[in-house]
């Protein structure tokens, strides 16, 4: 998820968005990743210099991503969604003074448990072997960049920079999940829930354990048959409540915490036994799946 916040890009957002063709476009890619210029052209029935302008404009808005190819008849260029979603923030301006943001490997955990199926890799290599636990203990653990679970938890240390007369009036967090099943199932619901400092604060019910398409950042040896890519989810805690994508879960506010400079903040994702055999977790950091990134978290700060 990109943020946007700076004039210039909003516009060039907005300007992307405004033609029907372009919308088009974006519809033909997210069913296909990789199409070519000509592909889409004849999609469209329009012309090759029309499409490279459309292309053109969703590129410099940071839609699309062109790379070039060796094809049956010399290169050609590729098209690919460089962004998925995008996030129009009209107060950040106001409030950047105000933030500190974060990312937490997802291999930084500093406690877990993880019942068989289990494992993590690197973007380079398997950790040890499948299903064992013992090597979520591996000192190489911290450069994960992709683990799962089928019962158990991970849990964070997140960084806490507050000064005495501050406290946090909003915290936001987001992570790429998904569920955990003996090598992927599309269909394979599992309740994730988040949790502050030992309180609940929520759950989802992801509905799979997705692998029929490539995640979009993962190395090329992690082949076809593994999990692939999740769903970001945003999970927010502010003086009204908290939220997962936009949606509140819970009554549960900021203030319940009671932080302060001394406190510390352990953040946990968990996959409990569901009783049906099925549920667990997968949780996706830099290198893999479609989101290229770790545990994000930005606090706004308030003062006392």
């Amino acid at each position: 998820m990109k943020e946007l916040f700076d004039e210039n890009q909003i516009l060039e957002l907005g300007k992307a968005l405004s033609s029907p063709i372009r919308l088009k476009i974006i519809r033909l890619l997210a069913e296909n990743d990789g199409k070519n210029f000509n592909e889409l052209a004849e999609r469209l029935s329009i012309t090759g210099s029309a499409i490279t302008a459309h292309i053109n404009q969703l590129e410099k808005a940071g839609i699309l991503r062109v790379e070039s190819t060796a094809g049956k008849h010399g290169m050609q260029k590729q098209c690919y969604i460089n962004e998925w979603r995008f996030l129009i923030d009209f107060q950040e301006e106001k409030r950047q003074q105000n933030t500190f943001h974060a990312e937490i490997p997802i291999g930084s955990y500093c406690s877990y448990q993880a019942n068989p199926t289990c494992g993590l890799a690197t973007t380079e290599k398997n950790i040890g072997y499948y299903d064992d636990p013992r090597y979520f203990d591996d000192p190489e653990h911290i450069y994960a960049g992709i683990l799962w679970l089928t019962e158990g938890y991970v849990e964070y240390r997140l960084p806490n920079y507050l000064a005495k007369n501050q406290t946090i009036g909003e915290l936001q967090i987001t992570q790429e999940l998904s569920s955990e099943a003996p090598g992927f199932c599309e269909k394979w619901p599992s309740e994730i829930f988040f949790s502050l400092n030992d309180t609940i604060l929520g759950s989802f019910v992801c509905p799979g354990d997705f692998g029929l398409k490539t995640g979009l950042y993962s190395p090329d040896w992690w082949v076809y048959g593994k999990n692939q890519y999740g769903m970001l989810k945003a999970l927010v805690i502010n003086h009204s409540g908290c939220y997962l994508d936009g949606q509140k879960i819970s009554s549960f506010t900021i203030d319940d915490l009671h932080l302060s400079s001394s406190s510390e903040i352990r953040y946990r994702i968990s996959a409990p036994d569901s009783g049906t055999g099925r549920g667990g977790m997968t949780l996706f950091g830099k290198g893999f799946g479609n989101y290229n990134q770790d545990i994000k978290c930005c606090y706004v700060l308030e003062e006392k």
